[in-house]
């Protein structure tokens, strides 16, 4: 059967095949532009009921039947792809004959379905993560099965990411979900994936002293617009509850009165109540009034280009630390430890449902405990 120029036909497959009862088995040959690809029926007959791609005899009309519908069936779908001009690989054509769907082999046919059906509910920093994860994986194989998916893959994965300079602990952390449901929905064969494992970073201790706070400050950028904004936007979170990157840059002036700002967080859907000290204040004066009535305070800035800004921000002020936007956080809890304000006070302002929250951001400098043993000895003098 010729369609356009690909052959398709049954063939007993001959040689060290056959078995003691002189049975063969029967094999469909695809010829096209000079290559043979054959494709098992998982079937087997004698060589002398079989002629002509037929066989023969009683009983076997079955047999023939099946042979006629898994040919024709392959030539639909081969016709099908040449109609959409869609170029089939021989690996395509054995997938389609072994009855596995695009979606069981394509990763990222599999990973759109997952995120419609998954995503719907979920914050928008959630989804922007997943939106940048799918361009991270394309960038590094533009066409990726379930079966490329191992250990190995996860480590070159990782090789790329801090070859590009990306979260390694995000984008591994939101693969490793979709990949286990797809292992739910038994896509996956080879599970090493789920043995590559990446170190939580704790960024919850990584923030900035009085003194690096104030290097910041100092800092000139006044000629590079998108560092200005970063800058700015930083230093306000480090002075206004330490808000985190999704609510500094989305509140309104609707949501700043009586010099304060009251949110609800995009994260946790907690309400959030920040009071704007002056410095934070002389911050807002440069934005708030040129935005328009609705509109975010501060210009749009996504958060991957803020977090590689921060760094440039850091590598100019001398300060050798693997900063992103979270440090914003940490440097406004650590700042109110060290002035000793109240924990209950602080959870408050950070916008924390239980106070537990608040303890993993708060730390105790060795100088602030020098400090207190010095004040102990001191109103306790020894006799």
């Amino acid at each position: 059967m010729k369609t356009n120029s690909f052959t398709v036909r049954a063939v007993l497959k001959k040689g060290n095949d056959t078995l003691k009862n002189g049975t063969y088995p029967i094999i469909i040959k695809v010829q096209r532009n000079g290559i043979t690809q054959t494709l098992s029926l998982s079937e087997r007959i004698e060589e002398k009921y079989w002629k002509n791609g037929k066989a023969i005899g009683k009983g076997f009309a079955p047999l023939n039947d099946l042979i006629d519908k898994r040919i024709q069936d392959l030539k639909d779908f081969i016709l099908e792809s040449k109609r959409l001009n869609i170029p089939l690989s021989n690996n395509e054509i054995s997938n389609f004959w072994n009855g596995k769907s695009e979606k069981e082999q394509d990763f990222y046919k599999f990973f759109d379905e997952f995120c419609l059906s998954h995503l719907e509910k979920k914050s928008k920093a959630t989804r922007v993560h997943y939106t940048t994860l799918r361009k991270k994986l394309i960038d590094h194989r533009p066409n990726l099965s379930f079966t490329e998916i191992d250990y190995s893959f996860m480590k070159s994965f990782e090789s790329y990411l801090l070859k590009t300079g990306s979260g390694v602990y995000n984008m591994t952390k939101f693969f490793k979900t979709a990949l286990g449901e797809a292992h739910r929905q038994k896509l996956t064969k080879d599970d090493s994936w789920k043995d590559f494992k990446v170190p939580r970073p704790n960024e919850r201790k990584i923030s900035l002293t009085s003194e690096e706070l104030s290097l910041v400050e100092k800092c000139d950028v006044s000629g590079n617009k998108d560092l200005e904004l970063t800058k700015d936007v930083f230093l306000f979170s480090c002075y206004v509850g330490g808000m985190r990157f999704g609510d500094v840059t989305k509140f309104t002036k609707a949501d700043y009165k009586k010099g304060a700002i009251s949110i609800i967080q995009e994260k946790t859907k907690e309400p959030q109540i920040a009071y704007v000290d002056v410095r934070a204040k002389k911050i807002l004066a440069k934005y708030i009034g040129k935005c328009k009535d609705g509109e975010p305070v501060f210009p749009k800035i996504y958060s991957q280009k803020a977090n590689k800004k921060i760094k440039e921000i850091m590598t100019l002020c001398g300060i050798e630390k693997h900063m992103t936007f979270h440090a914003s956080r940490n440097t406004f809890a650590g700042y109110m430890t060290e002035k000793n304000i109240n924990s209950f006070i602080v959870s408050k302002m950070m916008g924390h449902k239980r106070l537990s929250q608040t303890f993993s951001y708060t730390t105790v400098s060795v100088e602030t405990m020098k400090n207190v043993y010095k004040s102990i000895h001191q109103s306790n003098p020894e006799k």
